[in-house]
């Protein structure tokens, strides 16, 4: 091809051959024409980067894609890759996405609940509580390596876990120590050694359709109480102010609360009740004692 220009990027320019700032040209673009010059271009390729968010076109003269990264300026770090991977040879027109790959250490800790233990103490009146020692849950610690691409977490790996603390268990002390007691009453001066806030409530035998044998085979009158034996074993006396001396020797069905007392009537003298009341449990003290008792509505014991 002849031509009147003076250098070799002149004579491009007048052929319409456009350069990119990669393109390699021998000889050199600024080098003067000579007769029989023959020019070489060795053409960068197209390709469009996506990396940190971004996007972008861009020609290289690289080979690989890591080349290609490197030399626009984009370096992998760490566990960083890219797709295609960084060995893959560069094709024209590529799409190189670059993933930035952080990892961390992300502690997970779970309460492990505490016992609550009960005490005897002779030194704590029957029907009392007392913590003694306060409980602390205990901790379970899981550690996991998590891994994040380009921001967003895609694995959860455990990779240790274990007790960082011990629970502690609460120690409570419960009352056994029992104490005779007076009170004066209608009836006179009664001794008791047991002292309960019940529900009162009262049946007799019509109410029963005529069935008047109690739990343990006597006869419903006044005088005879149904109670859950839990709370005050058979045949033990207790006193009500209103109603007098009663003997457990019956028990009702399903209460809201064990702590409730049906007192006894024959049909000729019923009275109904329907009201919380003082139960007195009377001497003398069983021989057996249950120390304890079902908890109240509230969570906590009955007091004396």
């Amino acid at each position: 091809r002849q031509t009147t220009a003076l250098t070799v990027a002149d004579a491009l320019y007048e052929a319409g051959i456009v350069l990119f700032l990669p393109d390699q040209v021998a000889p050199a673009p600024t080098d003067r024409i000579t007769a029989n010059m023959e020019i070489v271009i060795d053409r960068s390729s197209e390709l469009t980067i996506r990396a940190d968010g971004q996007e972008f076109k861009t020609r290289v003269r690289a080979q690989t894609i890591g080349d290609a990264l490197l030399e626009s300026g984009i370096a992998l770090n760490g566990l960083d890759y890219s797709i295609p991977s960084a060995t893959q040879p560069i094709t024209e027109g590529i799409t190189i996405r670059v993933i930035r790959v952080t990892e961390e250490i992300v502690t997970q800790q779970t309460p492990i609940a505490y016992e609550s233990v009960l005490q005897a103490d002779a030194n704590l009146d029957l029907d009392r509580r007392a913590v003694i020692q306060a409980g602390q849950q205990g901790i379970w610690q899981q550690n996991y390596r998590v891994r994040y691409e380009n921001g967003v977490e895609i694995r959860r790996e455990l990779t240790e876990e274990f007790m960082a603390q011990a629970p502690m268990n609460e120690v409570v002390a419960y009352g056994t120590r029992i104490t005779v007691r007076t009170i004066e009453t209608p009836d006179g001066v009664l001794e008791y050694w047991r002292k309960f806030r019940m529900y009162a409530t009262s049946y007799y035998p019509a109410e029963l359709g005529g069935d008047n044998i109690t739990s343990i085979g006597e006869t419903l009158r006044k005088g005879i109480v149904a109670i859950n034996p839990r709370i005050i074993p058979y045949r033990l006396n207790v006193y009500v102010f209103g109603y007098g001396v009663g003997r457990t020797a019956d028990t009702g069905g399903p209460r809201t609360t064990p702590y409730w007392i049906d007192l006894g009537y024959s049909d000729e003298d019923f009275v109904g009740w329907s009201r919380w009341v003082d139960v007195y449990v009377l001497t003398p003290i069983p021989e057996t004692v249950n120390y304890l008792l079902p908890l109240n509505e509230n969570g906590g014991p009955i007091p004396p």
